[in-house]
């Protein structure tokens, strides 16, 4: 292990502060990683990165309290966390060493997630991604970008006896499995149906007959709709009573938006050591939350927009509209800030990373994922209740174990028991002693003293 310890002298030379913070009144509230007195100091937000500071600042997670004694209790898990992962040596296959990863030589939390997944992709794939043209901007803010969230309407505020499970790790799998355009495609204006639906994506008016369909479906508001969604989609229509519109109305000068096959990459190619490194390292500590964030937040980060702050007096200046107006404009409001100002992007440069184009495919790819999944599995819609994502929900059992799957959910305690579910995002638990209604991790405290 000679070279594996010549590794660690080179690299914990540390010449930054490592500093844990949360905001609060528009201030940063931090506490310096070598401070053994841990002193609460403050220090506005436009300070927190600049050079002369040399800070790596690791904000603290939600779960935590905004307060003093939440920032201490997570700096000490970060330290642990960081022990943990620093344990494990990890073979570097390409130069033939070990080495052990420190977390805190990272910039920040975003910069540790995109730049651990850099470190374990060859650099020639990444950079065979071209930036995301206006084009593709605005059709993939057109496309629904969510996991697949649904409701069987019969159980809407009805109490039911749930049972839950999920998949473990959901989006990471998913990954090794999609393929992404590494180029700007091409509009075009279809008169008619192909017998296959080229990667892509298309405008499509989907109408139905089975209403089971919309328990595990969501349509996309604009009618944008993957290749990968229609082409399954076709395979189940009469089960369904699926009929398909090629949308070719003026409101736009397209109706499909195709990329050559040769400017495909396979997710396998992109993601597979990164994968196999973070679960090594999961094996060894599965409670590890330095690690979970690493992996579960990847797609998020590389989808991420390249924001610009314009001030209010400012706006009148730009040629300007809200995202969610149908215009083209040089730039788009994502989001009004408390300040009064605005958060926008650019419509021609919209991402940090043409990676990017994960955006549309991997959430589509995930929602087909589960339709397949269940019916695999032959599960019979009236059945579920719920899906939110990688969490599915049904009226009964289902033993999945049982059935020779490689990949299965498992059962869990969140969305299992009494719930009424008041939508597709809120379900709540009634306790059986009182009959009042609360969230999951309120109830678990609940029925501690509740007899």
């Amino acid at each position: 292990m000679d070279k594996l310890k010549d590794y660690e002298i080179k690299t914990n030379k540390l010449n930054y502060n490592v500093i844990y913070y949360y905001s609060e009144y528009d201030m940063i509230k931090y506490i310096e990683d070598a401070d053994d007195t841990n002193e609460l100091k403050t220090i506005e937000p436009k300070e927190i990165n600049k050079p002369e500071h040399k800070f790596h600042y690791f904000r603290m997670f939600e779960t935590y309290e905004a307060s003093y004694n939440g920032l201490l209790a997570f700096k000490i898990d970060f330290n642990k966390w960081c022990n943990e992962i620093q344990s494990v040596p990890i073979k570097d296959g390409r130069k033939n060493y070990y080495y052990k990863l420190n977390y805190k030589k990272f910039l920040n939390h975003n910069n540790a997630v995109y730049s651990f997944f850099q470190s374990n992709v060859k650099s020639d794939r990444l950079e065979s991604f071209e930036s995301i043209d206006e084009d593709e901007f605005y059709i993939f803010e057109r496309c629904l970008n969510s996991g697949l969230i649904t409701l069987n309407l019969s159980y809407k505020n009805q109490p039911i006896n749930a049972y839950g499970y999920d998949f473990s790790r959901y989006y990471p799998n998913m990954l090794l499995n999609l393929k992404l355009p590494t180029k700007p495609g091409k509009k075009y204006k279809l008169t008619e149906f192909e017998s296959y639906f080229r990667f892509g994506i298309y405008r499509v008016k989907i109408n139905y007959t089975n209403a089971e369909f919309t328990n595990i479906f969501n349509f996309s508001k604009l009618n944008h709709y993957s290749s990968t969604t229609l082409n399954y989609l076709k395979n189940v229509k009469d089960k369904y009573g699926l009929t398909f519109t090629l949308l070719t109305d003026d409101d736009y000068d397209y109706n499909a938006y195709i990329y050559e096959e040769e400017d495909l990459i396979s997710g396998e190619k992109l993601f597979t050591k990164w994968f196999a490194i973070l679960e090594l390292l999961r094996s060894k500590n599965p409670k590890n939350r330095l690690i979970k964030h690493l992996m579960s937040s990847l797609w998020g980060t590389l989808s991420s927009y390249k924001n610009i702050y314009i001030k209010q007096d400012e706006i009148s200046e730009y040629d300007i509209t809200y995202l969610d107006e149908e215009e083209n404009s040089e730039y788009k409001i994502m989001k009004n800030l408390d300040s009064g100002d605005y958060k926008c992007v650019k419509s021609s440069d919209a991402y940090n990373y043409g990676l990017a184009r994960i955006k549309p495919f991997l959430t589509s790819y995930a929602r087909t994922y589960i339709m397949k999944f269940l019916h695999k599995c032959n599960i019979d819609e009236s059945s579920i209740v719920r899906i939110h994502t990688d969490g599915l929900v049904f009226n009964k059992e289902i033993d999945f174990e049982s059935m020779n799957l490689k990949y299965y959910p498992k059962p869990e305690d969140k969305t299992t028991g009494l719930i009424n579910f008041k939508n597709a995002i809120y379900g709540f638990h009634i306790c059986p002693c009182c009959n009042n209604e609360f969230s999951y991790k309120s109830y678990v405290e609940h029925s501690k003293i509740c007899i």
